[in-house]
């Protein structure tokens, strides 16, 4: 399964901005990653 394809399933609509969707998702995915790392950096003792 692609992303377009579960884009696609999610949003029915021709009409919706798939890769709009998935640059959304991208950067929510990329703020969760740096959380989890900063997280990960001051659980760490230098």
């Amino acid at each position: 399964m692609t992303k377009q394809s579960f884009a696609t399933k999610i949003f029915p609509n021709d009409n919706y901005p798939l890769i709009n969707v998935r640059d959304y998702i991208d950067y929510i995915l990329f703020i969760v990653v740096c959380r989890i790392f900063c997280t990960y950096l001051t659980t760490i003792d230098f």
